[in-house]
């Protein structure tokens, strides 16, 4: 117990002691009451005085007898004490590029004294840690994609306290995400449902009526054929009716909604009648209807582009995607076809806090800021990302988008992430190399789900 006390109060002398130095209290202004701090942190009035006469000794503050505690008016932070912070980012990343810079601009707007870089690491980049040691470099906070959190080695970070997460309304599903052993890593940054996307403009100009929330996978591939165009007839397609993609972030969002499951354990089993017809249909929008660019198949983001450009009627995307700036349009989000009882596949991003931190307690104080509801609002707003919270998410979309996403409370738990499909991303590696001869066009669905299932009913009799 008495080592327990000196953390408490060690703890407490370092969250001041990082306000104090960052700027966030300023030289002159006064520190809340003793009461307050023993409030605000749980701490006894023994352990926040220990705190105070800490950071007396250090000169950053000073008592003033009956008025209570202030930061030293002739403090002067010393060079090379400056406050820093190391970020480590994947790239590519829609977060990082877009996100990201807004929200260390709005941490530094207040605290002013807080330095803060960012190391853009490659994404999926299990050892990133151990590789930026090697340079002699230490990171504090590391951003990373649910799909990664299985490979992380989770004894070179932190994990996060619980009193973080409380009075907060985050859909459990997101810290699920980020839970290992009952205890969370990352804090969630944001999430994304893969959705259908759809360009109105195009439906009206070809006469096709747009989406419903209850059209049908038939509905579906006859509106991608009648916006399928050769405007010129000189026999090259100027506009496609759907961009699909073969990444396994977009593909198994449609096989979900459609009922495929990829488990001997899941309800219903692994049906490979069931997988062989959907690779059929998929297989057949290209190859056979051509009503989706071959090319586009393995570049994700030359399909984004297409549609940004109004030649692409449908897209699977997420709400980062969805808010670039380059659209000629306003899209829309359209409704999965038949998915009254269907499955999602659902994206995050989550902040990891480094044991090896050289400032812990501002690496934390960072994370808490993060998930500030006013934080998150102003993100939602400014970038056009899905806040953590569906409340602030309630103010900052439209109400049929909220619907169409299924972005309600009770209907969270039927997205699945793609760790909650596959055991690991060795198998999700496994599943992409022997597909390629299908995505080529040059095997049939049949031959190839028998392989699939080589390796499912493998991992499955191995767990």
């Amino acid at each position: 117990m008495k080592r327990e006390n000196e953390f408490r109060y060690m703890e407490l002398a370092g969250i001041l002691r990082s306000q104090i130095l960052s700027g966030f209290i300023k030289s002159g202004e006064y520190l809340l009451s003793e009461n307050d701090l023993c409030q605000k942190y749980g701490m006894s009035r023994t352990s926040v005085r220990k705190s105070l006469n800490e950071l007396l000794g250090e000169g950053l503050i000073v008592k003033m007898a009956g008025k209570g505690t202030i930061v030293s008016p002739n403090l002067v932070v010393p060079e090379g004490e400056e406050q820093t912070l190391l970020i480590a980012s994947p790239f590519p990343s829609a977060y990082s590029d877009r996100a990201l810079p807004r929200l260390i601009q709005m941490f530094q707007e207040r605290y002013p004294g807080v330095t803060i870089r960012v190391l853009s690491v490659p994404l999926g980049a299990n050892t990133v840690l151990e590789d930026i040691r090697g340079l002699g470099v230490e990171v504090d906070l590391m951003i990373i994609l649910d799909s990664s959190f299985p490979a992380i080695y989770l004894d070179d970070f932190y994990p996060l306290e619980e009193k973080i997460f409380e009075n907060i309304d985050i859909p459990r599903k997101l810290l699920q995400a980020f839970t290992h052993q009952q205890q969370v890593y990352a804090a969630p940054l944001t999430y994304s449902p893969i959705f259908l996307a759809y360009n109105p403009e195009l439906f009206r100009q070809n006469g096709v009526e747009c989406p419903k929330s209850t059209w049908s996978l038939a509905e579906l591939v006859e509106a991608a054929k009648r916006l399928t165009k050769d405007n010129d007839d000189d026999g090259l397609v100027d506009i496609y009716g759907l961009a699909l993609s073969s990444s396994i972030n977009r593909w198994l969002a449609l096989a979900l909604n459609q009922g495929v499951r990829f488990s001997t354990d899941d309800p219903g089993g692994f049906n490979t009648d069931l997988l062989v017809r959907f690779l059929s249909f998929f297989q057949n929008l290209f190859y056979r209807d051509k009503v989706s660019p071959i090319y586009a198949l393995s570049d994700q983001d030359f399909a984004q582009r297409l549609f940004e450009e109004g030649r692409i009627g449908m897209i699977l995307t997420t709400t980062l995607s969805l808010s670039s700036p380059n659209y000629v349009f306003k899209p829309q989000v359209a409704h999965f076809p038949d998915n009254s009882n269907s499955c999602g596949l659902m994206i995050a991003n989550g902040m990891l806090m480094s044991r090896s931190s050289t400032n812990p307690e501002l690496a934390k104080l960072f994370i808490q800021f993060t998930l500030e509801p006013k934080v998150q609002l102003s993100l939602a707003q400014e970038t056009g990302l899905l806040s953590i919270y569906n409340s602030v998410n309630r103010q900052t979309r439209d109400a049929n988008e909220i619907e169409a996403l299924q972005l309600h409370d009770d209907r969270m738990d039927r997205y699945l992430f793609i760790n909650d499909v596959f055991e690991n991303m060795e198998i999700v590696n496994e599943v992409n190399e022997e597909m390629r001869m299908y995505w080529a066009g040059m095997e049939r669905p049949e031959t190839v789900v028998e392989r699939l299932k080589t390796i499912i009913v493998k991992n499955d009799g191995s767990n």
